[in-house]
């Protein structure tokens, strides 16, 4: 059975903005410290709120509102369902509330979904390798690994405004030769 991580003389004792900052420039560090010392509501008030800033920011614009619109309209699409005028309109009325429903949505579901996967990672960790993390250790990894997530939707965000859609490039559909060309794999 594997030790649990616990602090050492030698582990660092990280502030709030040091593991921030660490994360993306010392992750091996920045995670070791979060193992040994697993602390998870300053981070994910920090995610949280650059998370729901950068949300609202969008989509109080028209270009915002029109984009989340379009990607919501071809989802349906997507799945077969057919949109009449009537629903466009519908969902047209509710994006005047996108600018405050989208981050509350989003300050919801970062630490339910964070709160899952942990419990995910843990029972897969459990079963691998015999237990020695604590979920507060896993959980703690998790939200913290969401920073990358909020730096992402910071540079994604001004894009798909320049871009007027969120929606991915059309006729590429998660093969290598996509990723090589538009630089993702994620645009299926």
């Amino acid at each position: 059975m594997t030790q649990v991580a616990t602090a050492t003389p030698d582990t660092p004792d990280m502030g709030l903005a040091a593991r921030v900052v660490n994360v993306f420039f010392a992750p091996r560090k920045a995670y070791e410290a979060v193992a040994a010392r697993p602390r998870v509501l300053g981070v994910m008030a920090v995610v949280i709120v650059v998370m729901m800033a950068a949300q609202f920011l969008f989509l109080s614009t028209d270009v915002g509102r029109n984009a989340a619109l379009n990607q919501q309209l071809d989802t349906m699409k997507a799945f077969g369902i057919t949109v009449t005028d009537e629903m466009v309109q519908r969902m047209e009325a509710g994006m005047e509330n996108a600018r405050l429903t989208g981050p509350l949505a989003v300050g919801a579901f970062v630490p339910i979904i964070g709160a899952a996967v942990a419990g995910l990672l843990l029972a897969i960790f459990t079963v691998i390798s015999g237990g020695g993390v604590t979920y507060k250790q896993v959980f703690s990894v998790v939200i913290h690994s969401n920073l990358i997530a909020a730096l992402a939707l910071l540079f994604t965000l001004p894009i798909a405004y320049a871009r007027e859609e969120l929606s991915v490039p059309r006729g590429c559909r998660c093969s290598s030769r996509c990723w090589a060309t538009r630089g993702s794999s994620f645009s299926c």
